[in-house]
């Protein structure tokens, strides 16, 4: 096992992009072993989950050393036919015990990264709706616009049914909403 020094792939030292990646990108992924290790060589070996589990070794060469940390880094290729998830596993080899190490397996999310997000997408507060857990009966167009006619204090809403259509908000003089969809 790695000791997270080595490799964190919440730090975007050591993962870049930390996340995911869209397919036909690149992630870059570094590794920083104490030079007193002697770290000879490293590698990655990629398992494409999608894919059969098929696996891929590329080479994580030395880059450079500070202040007795050593650095390993590859910028490695993400096939653009794939989406999904490939599990990864660094592989070392040292001029000292124990001589060779393997990590633990992390896990690296491929997406399709052809999707454009919306311009209004991250100008707000933005919260996920789970519409798969609604339930729409025969007479659920009916109900909302019942509920949605009925008084009530605050901002009046809207029923929107373009999932497309840009959220928008009425605002008064003052600037407060005054309307949503």
């Amino acid at each position: 096992m790695f000791d997270p020094a080595i490799f964190q792939p919440h730090d975007p030292r050591c993962k870049s992009p930390v996340g995911g990646v869209a397919a036909g990108k690149s992630v870059r992924l570094s590794l920083y072993p104490p030079r007193s290790l002697g770290y000879l060589q490293a590698w990655v070996t990629f398992r494409y989950e999608q894919w059969n589990d098929y696996t891929e070794t590329y080479p994580v060469p030395w880059a450079d050393h500070r202040l007795g940390v050593d650095t390993f880094t590859a910028g490695l290729p993400i096939p653009a036919d794939y989406q999904g998830l490939i599990w990864y596993t660094f592989h070392a080899d040292f001029t000292v015990e124990p001589y060779y190490m393997e990590s633990d397996e992390y896990q690296l999310t491929v997406y399709d990264g052809g999707d454009k997000v919306p311009d209004w997408f991250g100008l707000g507060m933005c919260y996920q709706i789970f519409p798969d857990r609604f339930n729409r009966g025969s007479d659920w167009e009916r109900s909302v616009v019942s509920d949605l006619e009925k008084d009530r204090r605050g901002a009046r809403r809207r029923l929107v049914e373009d999932w497309d259509k840009p959220v928008s908000y009425e605002r008064d003089e003052s600037g407060d909403v005054v309307a949503w969809d």
